[in-house]
């Protein structure tokens, strides 16, 4: 089920694509942040499981207990510059890298993988945080805040 989330800053959509590329996706959202940048409206939040994907690299882990890989990037305004993009056909865009975020998770299930990419979402919709390149230190604290409390429950 594909789920749309809004904000006072812009909308998300939840994005599914056979594209074998994102196979170990288990929530990926275009997120759309209009006011953000006159030239970077779109971006990518995607968490990704580690387990091998049949076809694909095996994915390296920074540690033995990391599960899931949390992915924040900017679609690159050339591959939708002349038109809407269309989270349904997501495979056709390009992601920029380096990635703006990019950081391992410990002993998640997909389900709370996914509700931590999902609140994440939410906090970039409602300004909380911004796909801003120098906030690293404020995405780690959140998503690690974030997964501590998910571990808890």
């Amino acid at each position: 089920m594909y789920q749309n989330l809004t904000g006072p800053l812009g909308s998300a959509f939840q994005c599914m694509t056979t594209d074998p590329v994102w196979n170990a996706a288990t929530s990926f959202y275009a997120v759309n942040l209009p006011g953000f940048h006159p030239m970077i409206q779109w971006f990518a939040v995607c968490m990704c499981h580690l387990k091998p994907v049949e076809g694909m690299v095996t994915p390296k882990k920074v540690n033995p207990t990391s599960t899931h890989e949390l992915v924040i990037a900017e679609f690159d305004p050339e591959s939708y510059l002349f038109e809407a993009l269309d989270p349904t056909q997501i495979a056709k865009y390009t992601i920029v890298s380096p990635f703006i975020f990019e950081a391992q998770l410990d002993n998640l299930q997909d389900a709370e993988a996914n509700l931590l990419t999902d609140l994440l979402v939410s906090n970039l919709l409602d300004g909380t945080l911004t796909p801003d390149h120098d906030t690293k230190k404020k995405w780690f604290e959140i998503v690690h805040e974030n997964q501590k409390w998910l571990s808890q429950r």
